[in-house]
């Protein structure tokens, strides 16, 4: 039984003669996603000819649908930038209804949270999250993941929040940063100090993941990482000073940790972190998926996957011309990858790609 959603069919333009039109400078710059099933994927995307022009921003929200003869459909969030998606896993029934409701979600970066379902779009505002003159100011949000039975989103400001049945609530009690008291500093040495004590202490977390939700861990900016026992955090050691983009929790003692320049970590809190590969890469890693007991790793310059030498860039990076690869999700038997311009899907055997129109020749 597929979820069902309520968006818009891809329709190509044609002109007086019955042609279809080129959707010139309307190309569609991919930039997040997540898997639903093995046959269908959602993602975040923005036209460039908008994204050019000041004022216009917008994501559109993608669902690809393999089974369908369409495939492409989609809505629009106007004014917003959309960092993060997950899609829940619905609870096992005995006998799921025929028409229940399953829901996808999308983060802003602002806080905003569109919760997508065959019923229409349900917004809601993580009230303290974002910038702007009458928020607090914690900073972006970076990251929306399930955890257990609960969403959970991280930020730049150390911001961890929780979804309950009274919304959005902070669990970072060790980890929220205030902004630097430094508005009434008047002496140059004193305001240098609070400027460096204030980035000294900073966190930025960009992913927040979780066997369970007494075991959750956030990675961030400068190495930092930290683990949450479902009472308090634990800051860790840092085994580095890269910038850490992603975390997959395998077991309890093996936890895979990934940043720029080809940080590529495991461990666990007890244990520490260490490197895997010390030889350093140019390209920044981003999104990381086990795969038929195989680990593979999204990158800025295309799919790596590991073995005993280390990470080793995949050469179907370059047949497929896949490149920013934010996404790499393994669901139902098939890994799905998501590069800038194209939606690629893996089961262990063969690859395919998938255009959309916007970016069809």
């Amino acid at each position: 039984m597929y979820p069902r959603f309520r968006l818009t069919q891809w329709r190509r333009q044609k002109d007086d003669c019955g042609e279809v039109v080129p959707m010139r400078n309307m190309q569609l710059t991919f930039g997040t996603g997540c898997a639903i099933n093995r046959d269908m994927f959602y993602l975040s995307g923005t036209l460039d000819e908008l994204e050019s022009t000041e004022g216009n921003r917008v994501s559109r929200m993608v669902l690809y649908q393999g089974q369908t003869a369409e495939k492409w459909f989609y809505h629009d969030l106007p004014a917003w930038r959309v960092v993060s998606a997950c899609y829940p896993e619905p609870e096992p029934e005995p006998e799921p209804e025929p028409d229940s409701v399953r829901k996808i979600y999308a983060l802003s970066e602002q806080g905003d949270v569109d919760c997508y379902s065959r019923e229409g779009s349900v917004i809601e505002k993580i009230s303290d999250a974002g910038l702007g003159a009458t928020l607090a100011n914690y900073g972006y949000v970076t990251r929306i993941r399930e955890i257990g039975s609960h969403l959970y989103v991280c930020g730049y400001g150390g911001q961890v929040y929780k979804r309950d049945t009274a919304g959005w609530i902070h669990v970072d009690a060790q980890l929220l940063q205030k902004k630097a008291g430094i508005g009434s500093i008047e002496d140059p040495n004193e305001l240098l100090a609070a400027l460096i004590q204030s980035t000294d202490e900073t966190i930025g977390l960009v992913d927040i993941n979780g066997l369970d939700e007494k075991s959750i861990y956030v990675v961030g900016n400068d190495g930092y990482i930290a683990f949450f026992d479902g009472a308090s955090w634990i800051k860790l050691p840092k085994p580095t000073a890269a910038h850490l983009n992603c975390v997959l929790p395998v077991s309890a003692d093996s936890v895979w940790v990934a940043g720029s320049k080809g940080t590529l970590l495991k461990g666990n809190f007890q244990a520490g972190f260490s490197a895997v590969a010390r030889e350093s890469l140019s390209t920044d890693f981003y999104s990381m998926a086990l795969f038929n007991d195989r680990l593979f790793i999204g990158a800025g310059d295309g799919i790596y996957e590991l073995d005993e030498n280390g990470p080793q860039r995949l050469m179907v990076s370059d047949k497929f011309s896949l490149d920013s690869v934010a996404t790499v999700d393994a669901k139902d038997g098939v890994l799905w990858v998501l590069a800038s311009r194209r939606l690629a899907r893996y089961d262990g055997t063969q690859w395919e790609v998938f255009e959309n129109p916007h970016n069809l020749p």
